[in-house]
């Protein structure tokens, strides 16, 4: 039979589970990259929409700067996508969570509940109507 400490012990080992909390550091650990990654974008496009306006650069540079700017904004066009997928997985998995958590409140409380009958038949608290009655069932084999 299962201890209460057991029980108690097992359902703390449903509460707060490394892969949920994993799950949520890493999507937050991937948001802060993109964000990083978008800022060091934007330095990147001042940077070259300066040297544009310095106008010492020629038709050849103004070539390549264009490119790289169009490279950085595509780049920039993917990382927002990607930021708003793991943003979206991101409020699933907390809309999981939260269910998870409710469930293991609910089968919480049923096991206290559970419990404490444990505890009132072991001390003969509950009385066994069928314990005064003889066995009238057969078994077959």
């Amino acid at each position: 039979m299962l201890c209460r400490k057991t029980l108690v012990y097992l359902a703390q080992g449903i509460v707060r589970t490394p892969r949920h909390m994993m799950t949520e550091e890493k999507s937050i650990a991937q948001v802060a990259e993109l964000e990083k990654r978008a800022t060091s974008a934007e330095q990147q496009l001042c940077a070259l929409k300066e040297q544009l306006e310095g106008g010492a650069s020629s038709a050849a540079s103004r070539a390549n700067l264009e490119a790289r700017l169009r490279e950085l904004l595509q780049r920039m066009y993917e990382d927002r996508e990607e930021c708003e997928t793991i943003r979206a997985q991101r409020d699933e998995l907390k809309e999981e969570n939260t269910r998870l958590q409710t469930d293991v409140r609910k089968c919480e409380y049923r096991i206290a509940h559970l419990m404490r009958t444990i505890d009132g038949i072991e001390n003969g608290k509950y009385h066994d109507a069928d314990k005064d009655q003889p066995n009238t069932q057969t078994w077959r084999r």
